[in-house]
Parts: structure tokens; C-alpha cells; sequence
């Protein structure tokens, strides 16, 4: 779903990968594991004829793109958005400052 259909770069893959990796069972086991990723048009819910695909299932036709293991890591962050009254009172909070400044205050 990238605008303009151009390529997905490699580290979004891996990024994506590293999340299905860390919400599988690999993380309850803590065994490092690689994913694979496929095109949509390679993914169908119905089996050949003669096959049966059990409820929930998905069949895979075609190459499996494969990608390195990853370290099972994942982060959490917490975004705060302050009110409009907030905004001045919190100017320059995060403003690098020399040396020199910060001794004499």
C-alpha cells in the first residue's frame, strides 16, 4: 500500500517481519526464527482440487521470499500531545544549549 506502488524498501520488510516473528509462537519459546513474506496475488483461501485447507487457512502459491532471523526485540512508546494553553510553557524544554550557558544558570 506504498503511494505511487514503488518498491518496498528492505527495512520495512524486516521491520514487519521482526513484528510477525515477536507475536508468534517464537516469542513465548524464545527461539529466533526467519519469516517469509509473498505478493497478495499468491495468497488464496481456496485449495487445489482434491485438497482440503482447514478452516482459517490460507494456501500459498509460488516462491516464498524469505528473510534473515531477527533478534526477538520489540519497544513501546507513549506520544503526548500537549494542549495548546501547554505549548508555551514548555518552549526550549529540549533545546541544546553550549556549555558555557549551562553553568552559569
Amino acid at each position: 500500500n506504498r503511494v505511487g506502488g514503488g518498491p518496498i524498501p528492505p527495512t520495512t520488510l524486516l521491520e514487519a517481519g521482526s513484528f510477525c516473528v515477536c507475536h508468534s509462537q517464537a516469542w513465548n519459546s524464545k527461539f529466533t526464527t526467519g519469516s517469509w513474506w509473498v505478493h497478495s496475488s499468491q495468497v488464496s483461501k481456496t485449495a487445489p482440487s482434491g485438497e482440503y485447507l482447514s478452516t482459517g487457512s490460507f494456501m500459498i502459491r509460488g516462491k516464498k521470499n524469505f528473510l534473515q532471523p531477527t533478534q526477538l526485540l520489540m519497544g513501546f512508546t507513549v506520544l503526548f500531545k500537549l494542549g495548546e494553553e501547554s505549548v508555551e510553557a514548555h518552549l526550549g524544554e529540549r533545546a541544546c544549549g553550549s556549555v558555557e550557558e549551562a553553568e552559569t544558570v
